[in-house]
């Protein structure tokens, strides 16, 4: 299972498992058929869990808990990106200012906020610049392939209680 969604020219997730989507980004004219593989995902995903099946795909337990609307931590960065998130977390105030940063994902030039490019990074907006990063990299950057996981997901497990009452109550 997880080879189909990770050969070829797919290129949905990062080269590491367990697995996490790429930013949506990577993708600016292919979004449709993106997200319809997020969505294909998410109904394969949820039929298993109802049907009690074991697949063999791992989706990172941070991609879990944002699915879920839990709170994600640097430790969830860490454990995706664990040279990025030591790097962000090692800037503090005494080095902040020679570093010439701005509110864009280091390397990418994408704003992590609007008009990122325009606001330096200093010592006042230091974690603020931190917190908004690891939004952008663990949510922002994913949120079209989020949602159309969760529209799969979603369908099944609706379609599943909505069948069940019925039944039930017949």
């Amino acid at each position: 299972m997880q080879q189909a969604f990770t050969q070829g020219d797919l290129h949905l997730f990062h080269d590491f498992t367990p697995l996490f989507p790429l930013p949506a980004v990577a993708y600016s004219n292919k979004n449709y058929a993106l997200e319809a593989l997020f969505e294909l995902l998410g109904l394969i995903l949820a039929r298993a869990i109802l049907d009690n099946r074991i697949l063999q795909i791992r989706l990172a337990p941070s991609f879990w808990k944002i699915v879920l609307s839990r709170t994600i931590t640097w430790s969830d960065f860490h454990q995706l990106d664990s040279q990025l998130a030591t790097v962000i977390q090692k800037i503090d105030e005494s080095n902040v200012e020679e570093m010439d940063l701005v509110f864009e994902m280091p390397g990418t030039g994408q704003e992590i906020v609007p008009n990122g490019r325009d606001l330096k990074v200093g010592k006042h907006n230091l974690q603020e610049f931190k917190n908004s990063l690891l939004e952008w990299y663990m949510i922002k950057s994913i949120h079209p392939q989020l949602t159309a996981f969760k529209k799969g997901f979603n369908k099944v497990t609706l379609f599943y209680c909505r069948s069940s009452v019925w039944s039930a109550s017949a």
